[in-house]
């Protein structure tokens, strides 16, 4: 492991950047920061920063995400954005453009 990673305090980036996990079938967690400045103020801030993750994660050719099944008892959802949580540089990917 690299001591040199840098953490990522969550106060600082609550304002900038809203987190987003997606949830691939193995049930593997990719985290993603999506810059703010890339949504505009009428639209969802999740929504819009879901569509963002996907599309960044599939553009690295990582395995697909799964669309949620809401129909499934035992739903859970796939792609979830909310606040940032402080972080160790790396246990997630910038998306600032």
């Amino acid at each position: 492991m690299n001591d040199d990673i840098s953490y990522f305090e969550a106060d600082d980036y609550e304002d900038k950047y809203m987190e987003v996990a997606l949830t691939d079938a193995e049930d593997n967690e990719y985290i993603y920061w999506v810059s703010l400045d890339l949504i505009s103020e009428d639209e969802g801030n999740e929504d819009i920063a879901i569509k963002i993750a996907k599309a960044k994660h599939s553009s690295l050719k990582l395995p697909d995400i799964p669309e949620d099944d809401d129909d499934d008892e035992n739903f859970e959802p796939k792609a979830v954005a909310y606040p940032p949580f402080s972080r160790d540089g790396d246990e997630f990917t910038f998306i600032k453009e």
